[in-house]
């Protein structure tokens, strides 16, 4: 795990008022893509399953945010919840760390 990707796990309870809480993102695990969904889906947030047509220019957009790159992408999706956005790409069958956008915080 790359340490950008340690503080966006670190960072995804707090940024989506633990939607990610008790979801597994563990590099000693295969973690299922089916399952994160449902978890997400049971705390309430709103789920779109990326539809394969788009999931390359997805992994594009994703490669150039995060400056990673994402080989053999087989599925993805995205959670919204209050606090921001989760992308979860999916390998071989693994899903890869969260990737986490949240909203600039706005200044008082």
């Amino acid at each position: 795990m790359t340490l950008v990707h340690r503080s966006l796990v670190f960072a995804c309870s707090a940024a989506l008022a633990g939607l990610c809480a008790g979801t597994a993102f563990a590099d000693e695990q295969c973690t299922s893509l089916d399952t994160v969904v449902h978890d997400f889906e049971a705390k309430g947030a709103n789920v779109l399953i990326i539809p394969s047509d788009r999931l390359q220019a997805v992994v594009q957009d994703t490669s150039l945010y995060t400056g990673d790159s994402y080989q053999d992408v087989t599925r993805g999706f995205m959670a919204q919840g209050p606090g921001g956005v989760v992308l979860g790409l999916e390998i071989g069958g693994c899903l890869l760390d969260p990737i986490i956008h949240s909203p600039p915080q706005r200044q008082i």
